[in-house]
């Protein structure tokens, strides 16, 4: 447990809960996930790899309006995360590649 003056004490959280939404997804447990990453996200605004694992989950419960919007949020340049950006451009490739 952190103290509660930690100076990333939110941006820990923030990824703790990102990655038990990855956790929980490779388990195959979708829905708990995206609560996971909802969590997640407005703790770091900066961080897009929520937004993009959100997608991942949202595509896995068949939602691929949601999983559109969340992986083009997620390859936005206004986040610093070249890595996630590839991997959000890729999936909206994918999409695009099997339209409903």
């Amino acid at each position: 447990m952190l103290p509660p003056d930690h100076a990333r004490q939110t941006a820990l959280i923030a990824k703790a809960h990102n990655r038990r939404g990855d956790c929980l997804l490779i388990l195959g447990h979708p829905a708990e996930a995206l609560q996971a990453y909802n969590i997640s996200i407005p703790l770091d605004l900066a961080d897009s790899y929520p937004i993009f694992n959100r997608g991942r989950a949202q595509l896995k419960l068949g939602n691929k309006d949601a999983a559109k919007a969340d992986f083009t949020t997620a390859a936005d340049p206004k986040f610093n995360q070249p890595k996630a950006r590839k991997l959000a451009v890729a999936a909206l490739a994918e999409l695009a590649a099997n339209p409903p």
